[in-house]
């Protein structure tokens, strides 16, 4: 799916949560655009995009369902989270808010307020006006389910005032402000992560190297094969899954500066993701898939692969125990045909000139030079075989009369 498609679907569901409510604070001076994390004053919490549905919002009731937004505890919760960047652009009517492919006015046709708070110093409040009536947001947390999130209701369920501060923080490379990646796959003396963010951007510390997958290969001498081009000037266009390389496994050696320019996308890129993984609990740890604001997309094994080690090189490996798609990570699809066709499920990185010579040439072997003789092929044009049967054959794939042939 393209990514086009991925945004306009968001922002069709994603309608009901920010209808001219949840307007962002903004820490210091409104006098530019730029990327910025929210932090609740009272609890020190920060704000995350995890899921892009909820309710149309009514004048009607004080809390209006905002659970898409949740509130977490610890930069280091939020330091590698592309959901809690949020990209603030002010225009003469309001302000508009970006993030996670959404877009605030595209979304509800309102540009939002965001007055100074009159009781901290550098914070502010966060109002919308909907049919007439002002709104404010706050943090509030739910019980039931053991997590923080925004809503418009004033008073804790028991009667104590919630707080309505805000602060913005700019994203800078500053301790405490940056954003930065924590690999989780090491492979030699190297870390590989993947990333699927919606704003560009560009890595900046020393040893870190971006990749995109161009495509990939499933019939080879190796078995399944797929080139990796590396992006040389390290600029990554927003939407742009991609696969990430450093030397270290700690955000603060992994920074990640957040462009406000758009970049052009002209890679051929294979690999795909995915913005929210919102698995719903209840605070005894029971699923609840029912709940409106549950977004997952489920991990298929027949047609998906997650980054892993391919006999101890970097590669798209078949999972066993992942049940969904992680959060702003990249997979490889692959088709059900060729995950029946390949001798290994698992598909190997490769750079561009092992891709070429393991990969060309397959198709004219076999049109052209099996079927005018007899017996049986690999698929690199070794005759293994006289006659044309292949029993007793290693499992693989082989060429029989001009056609493939699966021995399992």
């Amino acid at each position: 799916m393209k990514v086009g498609i991925i945004i306009g679907n968001m922002m069709k569901r994603f309608v009901s949560i920010l209808l001219a409510v949840t307007a962002i604070p903004v820490f210091a001076q409104l006098n530019g655009d730029g990327y910025y994390r929210v932090q609740n004053v009272q609890s020190g919490n920060y704000t995350t995009i995890v899921d892009n549905q909820g309710e149309k919002p009514s004048v009607h009731t004080s809390n209006i369902d905002a659970y898409a937004i949740n509130t977490v505890h610890g930069f280091e919760n939020v330091v590698s989270d592309p959901g809690s960047i949020i990209y603030i652009e002010k225009r003469s009517q309001g302000y508009v808010l970006k993030g996670q492919g959404m877009d605030t006015y595209q979304l509800t046709g309102y540009y939002l307020q965001i007055p100074a708070s009159r009781t901290t110093e550098n914070a502010y409040w966060a109002s919308g006006v909907y049919s007439g009536v002002t709104k404010y947001l706050y943090e509030a947390y739910n019980k039931s389910f053991a997590f923080g999130y925004l809503t418009t209701a004033s008073k804790n369920s028991d009667g104590s005032a919630r707080n309505r501060d805000w602060y913005i923080l700019p994203v800078t490379n500053k301790d405490g402000q940056y954003f930065g990646l924590a690999p989780e796959l090491k492979i030699g003396d190297k870390y590989y992560t993947t990333l699927y963010a919606s704003f560009p951007f560009h890595v900046l510390s020393d040893g870190m190297k971006v990749y995109y997958v161009k495509q990939h290969c499933t019939e080879t001498q190796l078995g399944p094969i797929a080139e990796m081009v590396e992006i040389k000037d390290g600029t990554v266009p927003g939407g742009v899954p991609v696969i990430i390389e450093s030397n270290s496994n700690l955000p603060a050696n992994n920074k990640i500066t957040p462009l406000t320019t758009s970049v052009a996308n002209d890679l051929q890129n294979e690999l795909k993701g995915v913005y929210f993984c919102n698995v719903i609990k209840w605070a005894t740890g029971r699923l609840y898939p029912e709940h409106k604001n549950w977004n997952t997309t489920a991990y298929d094994p027949a047609t998906m692969r997650v980054l892993g080690e391919v006999n101890g090189k970097l590669g798209f490996v078949k999972s066993d125990d992942l049940e969904y798609l992680p959060a702003n990570k990249a997979y490889l699809p692959i088709t059900e045909e060729e995950a029946t066709m390949a001798v290994s499920s698992n598909v190997l990185l490769v750079n561009s000139a092992t891709y070429s010579t393991y990969s060309a040439g397959i198709e004219n072997i076999t049109a052209e030079e099996v079927v005018k003789n007899k017996g049986v092929y690999t698929l690199m044009g070794t005759k293994v075989r006289e006659d044309q049967s292949t029993d007793n054959l290693p499992s693989g794939i082989y060429i029989v009369n001009g056609k493939k042939v699966i021995e399992k």
